[in-house]
Formats: C-alpha cells, sequence, structure tokens
C-alpha cells in the first residue's frame, strides 16, 4: 500500500520500505521504557486507514497552559514589587542589579545584564549583577522556579526601581549579539566565589553521619569519647529535630579542623538508629503501589483501534558540581546564612521562626550556586547548618558528602504512567494518560511563609491537602500536549509517602511528554504512517517551535 504523506513536511520513504530494525527516532523511546503495546483491529474494518482524510480533531478540552502556564504565573506575581528590585551606580560609572533570582549556571545573571545595559543605554561591561540577600519586601519576586526568570526580568524590566537617574541618551542593542558570560572567566580561572568559598572567620568544616535508612531516627551515639579524641575534631552533636515548615533531616554533625578529618570521623562514628518509615520498600514495591492507586480505562468504542503502554519512572536526583552546602553562624541574639538558595525568603522566614528570633535579626546571603535544578527550593542543608552552630556553639561550614546527595537527598518522585490512544476510521479521537506518582513536595510555597505554612498543614504528613492542591496546580500549568488528539485527559494521582521530593528537572512534563511521544510512534505504526509526517498532521496551531523541530 502506497504510504500517505503529508505536504507540510519532507518527503519520507512509505513506512514498510524502511529498514528493518530499530530506528533513531525510536531508539531513546525505546531504550528509556521499553513499553508494553497493545493493538486491537476493529470490527468491519472501522479502524482501518482511510483513503479519505478524516477532519482533524481539535485537542477537547484545551491544555491550561493555553491560557497561563507556570512561567505565566510567576510572571504577573512577581510584577507588583519589581520597583523594589535594587539598582544603583556604583563606582566608575558602573551600575548594579542586585538580582532577586539564583544564578546556578542557567545565564540569568548575564541575560539580566544584557536587558539592564539595553535599557540604560549602557555597555555591558558598565553592569554589574550581584545576588540579592534575602528581601521578605520582594513579595513573590525572589523564588527562582518554572524557567522563568528570564521571562519576569524582562516584563519587569522597565519597572525597576532607581532607573531614571540612571538613563543615558546613547542607544545599544545588546540583546541579540552574542556576546560572553560576566562570570566565565571567573569560572574557568577558579575565581568564582560559590558557599563554602565564602570567608566567614572560624566557620568549621563540618559533615554528617546519616541513618542507614531514608528519614530514620536517631537514638543515642555509642563511641563519642573515642571519636572526640581523633585529629582534629572539634564536636559532635546529634542535629535536633525540628517540626517547622520542613523538618530537619537527621543525623550526627561532626565537625573538624578539615572536611577530611571531619569525614573520617563520621565513618568512625557507632550511632543506633531506628529504621524509616519506607526502610521495608523497594523500587519494585513502589512501582506496584503505584501501579495499584490507578483505575483502569474504561471500554474503547466499538470498532476502534487502540494503542496502549505502561511506564515505569525510578526515582531521579542529580549530580551537580556543587553538592548540598551551608555557612551558618548562630548566636544567642542573631543568625547568618550563607547557601544557594532558589526560595531566600521563606528559608530566612523558617530559620528565624525555628530559632524563635526576630526575622531581621536573621540575615540570609543567596550565593550562586553550582547546580540546582529545583533541588535548590528547600533549605535542608541551611536548616542543619543552622542547628549544629545553635548545638556546637560556633560558625558552620556544612558540606554533603556526595553519597548524602543522592541517598539522603532529594529525588524527582517515582512515577508511573498509563496511556491510551483510540482511533476511529484513520482519525485519533481521544488520548488518555494517567499517572501515579510518590507526592511532590511542594512545602516551599510560592517562596514566602504564609504559602508555605498553609500547604505543610497539618504538620508531620507526608500529603496535606494544601500539598496536593499545589502539586495540582503545578501540574495542569506545567504539562502541555501540542497534538490534536481529541478528547484529551491527563489526570495525576499523587501517593503519599514519605520520601524526599522535590522539583527535580522538569518533574512531570519531561515523564508526561516521553510517554506521549512514545505512543505517538506507536500510532503510527498502527496506521501505517510516517511518523513525522503524522506528527505534522497533527500539531495544533501555533506551534512554529515545535514544527520546526520535527521537521
Amino acid at each position: 500500500m502506497e504510504h500517505p504523506k503529508s505536504g507540510a513536511g519532507p518527503t519520507h520513504a512509505p513506512f514498510h520500505d524502511e529498514p528493518p530494525g530499530m530506528r533513531r527516532r525510536n531508539l531513546l523511546g525505546y531504550a528509556a521504557s521499553a513499553p508494553l503495546i497493545s493493538a486491537a483491529a476493529g470490527l468491519g474494518g472501522l479502524a482501518a486507514p482511510s483513503s479519505v482524510q478524516a477532519a482533524i480533531l481539535p485537542m477537547t478540552p484545551p491544555d491550561t497552559t493555553d491560557l497561563i502556564d507556570i512561567g505565566d504565573a510567576v510572571t504577573v506575581t512577581a510584577l507588583p514589587t519589581m520597583p523594589l528590585v535594587k539598582v544603583r551606580s556604583v563606582a566608575n560609572g558602573r551600575v548594579r542589579l542586585e538580582l532577586p533570582r539564583l544564578e546556578s549556571g542557567q545565564g540569568i545573571a548575564t541575560a539580566a545584564a544584557m536587558m539592564l545595559a539595553d535599557k540604560l543605554g549602557l555597555p555591558l561591561n558598565a553592569i554589574e549583577v550581584g545576588s540579592a540577600d534575602a528581601s521578605p519586601e520582594l513579595f513573590f519576586n525572589q523564588l527562582t522556579g518554572g524557567s522563568s526568570s528570564v521571562r519576569s526580568l524582562h516584563a519587569g524590566m522597565p519597572l525597576l526601581g532607581g532607573l531614571g537617574g540612571l538613563l543615558t541618551s546613547s542607544a545599544n542593542a545588546v540583546v541579540g549579539q552574542r556576546v560572553t558570560r560576566l562570570d566565565a572567566m571567573d569560572i574557568v580561572t577558579g575565581r568564582k566565589k560559590f558557599t563554602l568559598d565564602q570567608t566567614v572567620p572560624d566557620a568549621k568544616p563540618t559533615m554528617v553521619c546519616r541513618p542507614p535508612t531514608i528519614n530514620g531516627k536517631f537514638v543515642r551515639i555509642n563511641n563519642t569519647t573515642a571519636v572526640m579524641g581523633m585529629p582534629g575534631v572539634l564536636g559532635i552533636a546529634p542535629i535536633p529535630a525540628t517540626n517547622g515548615i520542613v523538618p530537619t533531616p537527621p543525623g550526627v554533625a561532626v565537625m573538624a579542623e578539615t572536611f577530611g578529618q571531619a569525614w573520617a570521623a563520621v565513618n568512625a562514628l557507632d550511632v543506633t538508629w531506628t529504621a524509616g518509615a519506607v526502610a521495608d520498600e523497594s523500587n519494585g514495591s513502589i512501582q506496584q503501589k503505584l501501579k495499584s492507586a490507578l483505575l483502569p480505562f474504561l471500554l474503547p468504542p466499538l470498532g476502534a483501534l487502540t494503542v496502549e503502554g505502561e511506564f515505569e519512572f525510578a526515582a531521579v536526583s542529580h549530580c551537580p558540581m556543587e553538592t548540598e552546602c551551608a555557612i551558618a553562624d548562630v548566636r544567642a541574639d542573631r543568625a547568618e546564612i550563607w547557601s544557594g538558595l532558589q526560595s531566600p525568603i521563606v528559608t530566612q522566614q523558617a530559620v528565624a521562626a525555628d530559632l524563635g528570633l526576630p526575622l531581621e535579626k536573621v540575615k540570609v546571603h543567596a550565593v550562586p550556586s553550582g547546580g540546582s535544578f529545583g533541588r535548590r527550593l528547600f533549605w535542608d542543608a541551611t536548616l542543619q547548618a543552622v542547628q549544629i552552630s545553635k548545638a556546637l556553639g560556633r560558625p558552620c561550614r556544612l558540606m554533603y558528602h556526595r553519597t548524602d546527595d543522592m541517598r539522603h537527598g532529594r529525588v524527582r518522585p517515582p512515577m508511573f504512567h498509563r496511556a491510551r490512544a483510540t482511533m476511529l476510521l484513520g482519525q485519533v479521537i481521544a488520548f488518555e494518560q494517567r499517572i501515579a506518582g510518590v507526592r511532590l513536595d511542594t512545602r516551599h510555597g510560592f517562596g514566602e511563609m504564609l504559602g508555605a505554612a498553609a500547604t505543610a498543614l497539618p504538620n508531620g504528613f507526608p500529603q496535606t491537602a494544601g500539598n496536593f492542591a499545589i502539586e495540582q496546580i503545578m501540574f495542569k500549568t506545567m504539562v502541555t500536549s501540542p497534538y490534536n488528539f481529541g478528547v484529551t485527559t491527563k489526570l495525576l494521582t499523587p501517593v503519599a509517602m514519605d520520601i524526599n521530593t522535590c522539583s527535580y528537572r522538569s518533574v512531570h512534563i519531561q515523564p508526561s511528554r516521553l510517554v506521549e511521544e512514545i505512543l505517538v510512534d506507536e500510532m503510527a505504526r498502527a496506521l501505517r504512517k510516517d511518523p513525522v509526517a503524522f506528527r505534522l498532521d497533527l500539531l495544533s496551531a501555533g506551534r512554529e517551535t515545535h514544527l520546526r523541530v520535527i521537521s
């Protein structure tokens, strides 16, 4: 049979003439998921490919992202306080911007400098960009997330306070030009200062002995005297548990003269722990619980052709160049903190509440970080450093071991997806995707204490009504599809488990779109269509970017 071709794209060989074996476009999808695919031929030939092009059925209902996405929401809520972002003249005719977002390698400091240079009519080398300290007056405007920083800073640039006296008459066109990152030379020469590079007098290297199971509980130290006698050891302290918005992770801290001495002492500790709530779970048992949380699909229409798939996604962590770390100097009447933070305002507020200090007595410096990816929306390392400094009575320079980051840090939730496409008369009439995932921890709220506290109530539970609501909002304003698949449903079912999760690397977006694209290949195969032409036929209007990628 001659394979139909789309006039919108390049000419492709007929489907049945393609060489045998794995094709390039399918390789990644199959390797990642190896889904179970079932295809059932309909009765009376109704589901067979038709020589007559059926009308494309628009996506019904439209995606929420067609109206507003997470980036739009962040931008709109940030605008009211943009006039409070600090821009000022410094020496030699230069202008300094205190960036209310975390620079973690994505280049937003340079992008902001380019936009400000254009706004002021200055050359790029006249702009300095620093990291703003936690500034509670920047309500909803100091949260780094949703891949929205450039968008929100561009929208807010005309509103920045103090620009009137800095404008020049010269014209620039910096944006759109190829430029070198502001911090490129510092990065490659080792001059760039990250958290552990900050100069804080008497801040001593500290590492933590962790429980053998996730969220295990401390019972006692069995060899304190012996470990205290090891070279360089300055102090040992169980990290006091807190019951704030986000509990302090469990552990026993060792402070020493060097990180090597601290790590040697950590490995020498003999600590008794109780097991965490998920100590008996495995990848298999977690996936089974997720699968069981999903309802089966209803029967498809009589004569329809269906393509179905089931997909397992394991928990995902990351290996940023910089592991979790923080410096804390806690005194009786004040505290000062240095760390890479995506949500510094709620960090300041939560620490003040934990220490019983007025907010103005807690100073939080957001330090550029060597990788973030959503992990630093939470302030776990800061909480530990604060409690250690308070317990040992001296400044703490805390560094997570790489193993701590991977085993006791936060992960993108494990997920199980079930998806089905239904086709009739050669046309896609419905696409259903059901997703179960270990609940996503959203207790950072929108970067401030009020929302975070509401999300966390009642405290001490893996899942709360507020957390459920925020995760659903994030899902609806982030997950999108570019295709007209008729009646389309995407349902998320969070499953409450005591696993430390966070918004790592697109959270629901990447797994959901991967599942969809794998099924698109199988739909094209079932209809005997070229997968590229099939995609081009079904693209929604206004998808020029997708069109260029596919073509």
